[in-house]
């Protein structure tokens, strides 16, 4: 149990990164002023970069996608997935998922999207979903348990939460709600539905890896 919480608590406070980022380029977009995400060295000097995409500065410790300054999201996100899905043929990361996550701009703006499977090896900052359902009787607390498929691509057929998800490109509304799936069920007739109460805490991970590295054991 002491390894699983170790490996939770390990997001990076400011000022212990320091030695951590020389580890790292950043990720920026072109005509985008905030850093998008942190590309592990060992991938920069690694993987054959297509010069005709990216521009990598070693000096600053750097890696652009070159579109034009002016260019929309989804033109962004077609000129980065050919170097994802080269990186998936060398195998960089398995478990293709064919979802996008959001990655954000200074303003909170949507400037690209990036393979669910991937967006670790981009240092990309990613959202997701947990409820552990349960309720109380006279007897105690009942947990909701539920089972994860066997098509899975991450610990199938293990033990989970009651429901799950990452948050994907589209997911939440302008407003901020969170309009994502229905969490296996749990919205649907005869489901929780407006019975649930919410009571929950926020939390942060830190991965390193590629493939949504988790913190369950097989």
């Amino acid at each position: 149990m002491y390894d699983v919480v170790a490996d939770l608590d390990n997001f990076p406070y400011h000022p212990t990164t320091t030695t951590l980022l020389q580890n790292y380029h950043t990720f920026h977009g072109n005509g985008i002023s905030s850093t998008l995400g942190y590309i592990p060295n060992t991938l920069i000097f690694t993987f054959p970069w297509p010069n005709n995409v990216w521009t990598i500065d070693s000096t600053a410790s750097s890696i652009t996608l070159m579109t034009v300054p002016t260019a929309t999201a989804s033109t962004r996100t077609a000129t980065l997935e050919p170097t994802i899905r080269q990186m998936a043929d060398m195998q960089l990361f398995t478990g293709w998922r064919d979802e996008t996550f959001p990655i954000y701009g200074l303003n909170g703006e949507v400037v690209l999207e990036i393979e669910r499977a991937a967006s670790a090896l981009f240092g990309i900052v990613t959202y997701g979903v947990q409820m552990l359902c349960y309720t109380e009787d006279s007897t105690g607390v009942k947990l909701w348990i539920a089972k994860r498929s066997s098509q899975k691509q991450t610990y199938p057929g293990m033990l989970d939460t009651t429901a799950a998800g990452g948050i994907e490109y589209g997911d939440v509304t302008p407003g901020g709600d969170y309009a994502g799936s229905d969490g296996g069920g749990l919205h649907s007739d005869g489901g929780v539905g407006e019975r649930g109460k919410i009571c929950g805490s926020d939390f942060v991970f830190s991965c390193q890896r590629g493939n949504e590295g988790g913190v369950l054991a097989a």
